[in-house]
């Protein structure tokens, strides 16, 4: 191979030519990095693309990764996240579609080979190019997730995804960011086929030549790759058809989002508005909408989650490389309940050995049951096969004893919240475990420190509170107690983030972070019944402000048994103020604990859930008919008493330093309660609504 067009630095894209005529192009990133387009990636590109589209030398281009699990990372969200004025993004969104309009009107076909992570702005790359091929790795992945930076894509992907895949099927992507697996992408007709990595480049080429000889004979529109059933055509093709699906989906977003994320909204109006418009138009329609979308709070606060969120923009112990840092590659899981089987499924997805230990063998046999019907459903939803599936439960082990523990990296601890049962299981685990193996426990609320107490090594042990489901929830609690050494704590921060979560340290406070501000908002709710609200009013003003689900439906899905351990803990916590509903107490005495004894403060089965009646809840608690101050107030004023009890307890946090910044408080609070992203957080709400911490 001759290289035609030399890179001028490192991060700049490869250009070579081959004795065939064939261009590659190869998208390198800075330093062994992922290739991201910034401006200087996009002037390089620009280059290339003026070079290459007067060369009778070359008969095709195929475009590239450099070989690393990253075809591209998409767009700069550094440069992104200093975007404010219109004149300026709007410049910027042009740069863009006329780069990959320019791709797209070569004279010569363009085939895009696509194997690892290729987002947003990448993707919108790749639908420039006139074909493409994605490998059948579990690396390859493609999305475009601007709407979750707030934002739309707008270097042209908004037009072309609708073209490629049809309307139908690109509305999905487009409006949650959702990612596509390489099975899917074949059969919505974005990628030909799906090779293996090692044979992505040869079947590539072969695509390529038959393109060129199709070109030869008159055919210049790219090879058919999607036959679109009765529906695609009417909603792509029937104006009437196309204007009822578009009003469906906005009044579903506004739904789901209760209208408090513009940028679906934008974005359903950009595709409605550009309907058999001209191409040029519709591009207009994406620079406008992301000139409005991208200065706005809304945005301001995702992209501004999202760099806060990475290691490098955390510094401290997330980014710290630690020479000591030892990998690990086998964990052991004691406890085969809800949270040790979330875990295990975890961690065999993400490729680790596991050995799942329970003293019950009954544990185990619906453990086991549990994990194959979950790992055929996550498998099934990436359009994986049954290989894979084996694959994934090979690297899980089931025993009844320590015995199989000895070579394990990691042990987490996730037995019941029983301080003796968990004091018992770290006794015996320092019996069998090798000299550099870690404990950690997934308790949510009792002392770490308390647990090193009853092992040789308390240096080596740390809290690693997932939460529930675990293989979902993004955040992980890794709590610091004392003795527990830097070291440690650094190891189980980076395996955090290597298996996708985002590790927020605490210190060994009662209940940890997460825990300890939803304990006094869930009481806070209660405290609303008692005076006088309506269960279905509470939950609705939590809902409104942008929560998942309000503070009666999370105790339900929680688990009253579980808020009632957590209270009772609390309790003998004088700062934090928690006392325990009689309500609460009450309920769980008599089972009604409640989604999984099908009765709570809502009552669950085939229909919708109904809440209990304010005289059903009496009979629990009569001091409920004592008050009827609260049903007044209306929904803004209800909300304004669960957040202010929220921020106050947020102020604490902040105050004792159980976390170690303002970020990390945001952190938590989006990725382990559901605090609206919108926001930005806890911490930055209440900044913003004069919610100032005296250690702020």
């Amino acid at each position: 191979m001759t290289t035609s067009t030399p890179a001028t630095r490192p991060e700049t894209p490869r250009l070579e030519r081959d004795e065939s005529g064939i261009a590659i192009l190869t998208l390198e990133g800075r330093d062994g990095h992922p290739f991201i387009l910034d401006l200087d990636a996009v002037s390089a590109l620009e280059a290339i693309v003026e070079s290459l589209e007067d060369r009778e030398d070359i008969r095709g281009l195929v475009i590239r990764g450099a070989g690393t699990d990253v075809f591209c990372a998409g767009a700069d969200v550094d440069a992104i996240a200093e975007m404010s004025d219109p004149d300026e993004i709007m410049e910027t969104s042009a740069r863009g579609q006329e780069l990959f309009s320019a791709i797209e009107e070569l004279p010569f076909p363009v085939v895009a080979l696509i194997h690892g992570a290729c987002m947003g702005g990448g993707l919108e790359l790749a639908l420039a190019a006139h074909a493409r091929l994605v490998s059948d790795a579990t690396a390859t992945r493609l999305a475009l997730p601007e709407v979750r930076l707030g934002i739309l894509p707008a270097w042209g992907g908004t037009t072309r995804l609708p073209e490629v895949i049809g309307l139908k099927a690109a509305l999905p992507y487009l409006l949650t960011g959702r990612t596509m697996y390489p099975s899917r992408a074949r059969s919505l007709g974005l990628a030909l086929e799906c090779p293996p990595k090692e044979l992505l480049m040869t079947r590539g080429r072969q695509r390529l030549e038959a393109m060129i000889e199709a070109r030869h004979h008159g055919h210049h529109g790219g090879p058919a790759s999607r036959e679109p059933g009765i529906v695609d055509y009417l909603v792509d093709e029937i104006p009437p058809a196309t204007r009822a699906y578009l009003a469906l989906a906005e009044r579903q977003v506004k739904k789901e989002t209760r209208g408090l994320y513009p940028a679906p909204l934008a974005l359903l109006d950009v595709l409605r508005r550009g309907r058999n418009k001209s191409r040029e138009t519709r591009f207009r329609l994406e620079r406008e909408a992301l000139a409005r979308l991208l200065p706005g709070s809304v945005s301001k606060h995702l992209v501004s989650i999202f760099r806060r969120s990475r290691p490098k923009d955390r510094g401290g112990l997330y980014a710290k490389k630690f020479a000591g840092v030892r990998s690990i590659r086998r964990v052991g899981v004691v406890g085969a309940g809800v949270m040790g089987r979330g875990i295990a499924q975890l961690l065999i997805e993400k490729g680790l050995e596991v050995r799942l230990v329970d003293p019950f063998s009954e544990a185990l046999v619906r453990a086991s049951r549990s994990l194959r019907s979950a790992v055929e459903k996550a498998v099934r939803r990436r359009r994986g096969g049954r290989v894979e599936v084996r694959a994934t439960l090979d690297r899980l082990m089931l025993g009844t004893d320590y015995s199989g523990l000895a070579a394990a990296d990691l042990i987490i601890e996730a037995v019941p919240e029983i301080p003796s049962l968990k004091e018992k299981v770290f006794e015996s685990l320092t019996e069998v475990l090798g000299e550099h193996a870690l404990i950690a426990s997934n308790t949510s609320s009792l002392s770490v420190a308390a647990l090193a107490a009853h092992t040789d090594r308390p240096g080596r042990v740390a809290g690693l509170h997932f939460f529930n489901p675990a293989p979902k929830m993004p955040l992980v609690e890794v709590v610091r107690h004392d003795g527990a050494d830097e070291l440690t704590l650094a190891t189980l921060v980076q395996f955090a983030q290597s298996i996708g979560k985002t590790p927020v340290l605490c210190s060994d406070a009662p209940a940890f972070v997460v825990n300890r501000l939803l304990a006094p908002y869930l009481l806070e709710a209660v405290s609303l019944l008692a005076d006088g609200a309506e269960i279905t009013t509470v939950d609705a003003a939590a809902r409104g402000f942008g929560l998942p689900m309000g503070p009666f439906a999370l105790m339900d899905t929680v688990g009253l048994d579980v808020v009632l351990h957590v209270c009772r803990h609390l309790e003998s916590v004088p700062d934090v103020g928690v006392s325990t509903p009689d309500l609460i107490v009450a309920m769980a005495d008599k089972g009604l604990l409640g989604k999984k004894a099908g009765m709570g403060f809502y009552r669950y089965g085939k229909r919708r859930p109904r809440p209990h009646t304010r005289k059903e809840l009496i009979a629990f608690d009569p001091t409920l008919d004592e008050s009827h101050f609260a049903a007044r107030l209306g929904r803004q004023a209800l909300l304004d008493r669960l957040l202010t009890v929220l921020a106050k307890e947020g102020e604490r946090v902040l105050d004792e330093n159980i976390v170690e910044s303002r970020d990390d408080l945001d952190l938590a609070t989006i990725y382990g309660m559901g605090f609206p992203p919108w926001t930005g957080g806890l911490a930055t709400w209440m900044r913003e609504n004069h919610w100032e911490s005296e250690s702020s």
